[in-house]
């Protein structure tokens, strides 16, 4: 079976709470131009629920009608409300995914550690074989989802351990951390100068707000077309610093590189274990 799905919050008008509704999936091809889903009819039915995540599911019925979607990058919708108030709405991602991306992961924790400047997900892989993939780390920025590739770690790396996603372990089900090491990120060849710029964008965000959505994207190939594995973390953690201490000020430095770190002393008397 294939699907599309939608998620949607709309903030319309509390007395349709619980109206009989329809919704259009609007979808941008490059090679099909613009696609409404379904092609007739009056749309997918569902419940409008007032200021609540409202879940749209729709069963393509051929492969051939599946297929004409692979290559959307933007998309939307059309809602009708109790077969009377339209609502139309942009989509913010689109994602084409082969299994469902809620069961590649039992769980997906974010750790970054201060002063080093690490940052990686801590992840348990369950279910999905997925192989020939490229890694992301997202965060949102202004109702945006940007994105860090993630390049396998060197055996040599101070960080690394067993588990890692390191050149001697790519197997998804066998990798429990994906890891960026800011001073071999910055150094290393493997990442451009336009990949070193996104990953100084990440740490500058992470400085201002450190409670900053982020999430962990596995992207790999389905026919000519790139589908995505997505989970959000769970929760945000921060290293030792952290960990036992009232409060913490912080000293910002920049290095030859451009990148700035941020260093932290304490404000209070640290606790203990």
């Amino acid at each position: 079976m294939k699907y599309l799905n939608i998620r949607i919050i709309l903030l319309c008008c509390q007395v349709l709470n619980g109206k009989s509704s329809t919704a259009k999936i609007l979808l941008n091809s490059a090679a099909n131009g613009k696609i409404q889903i379904p092609a007739t009819g009056l749309g997918i039915p569902f419940v409008y629920q007032f200021n609540q995540e409202v879940k749209i599911q729709y069963q393509v019925p051929t492969i051939t009608e599946y297929d004409l979607t692979l290559d959307a990058q933007y998309g939307g919708f059309s809602v009708l409300l109790d077969g009377e108030y339209e609502v139309v709405g942009s989509v913010s991602d689109v994602f084409h995914v082969l299994s469902n991306q809620t069961s590649c992961f039992s769980s997906a924790r974010f750790t970054f550690s201060l002063p080093d400047w690490w940052f990686a997900f801590e992840v348990e892989p369950v279910f999905c074989d997925v192989t020939n993939y490229k890694v992301f780390f997202e965060y949102q920025t202004n109702n945006r989802w940007l994105r860090v590739p993630v390049k396998y770690i060197e055996n040599a790396n101070i960080y690394a351990k067993a588990g890692d996603y390191a050149a001697g372990n790519q197997n998804f089900l066998n990798i429990k951390r994906y890891l960026i090491d800011v001073k071999s990120a910055t150094e290393n060849t493997k990442y451009t100068s336009d990949e070193r710029d996104a990953l100084k964008a990440l740490v500058l965000t992470l400085q201002t707000n450190m409670s900053t959505p982020i999430r962990l994207s596995l992207d790999y190939l389905v026919k000519t077309t790139t589908a995505s594995i997505t989970t959000r973390a769970t929760y945000l953690f921060s290293d030792n610093q952290f960990k036992c201490l009232d409060s913490i000020n912080t000293r910002s430095t920049i290095n030859e590189n451009g990148l700035v770190f941020k260093t932290g002393y304490l404000n209070s008397i640290p606790c203990f274990n």
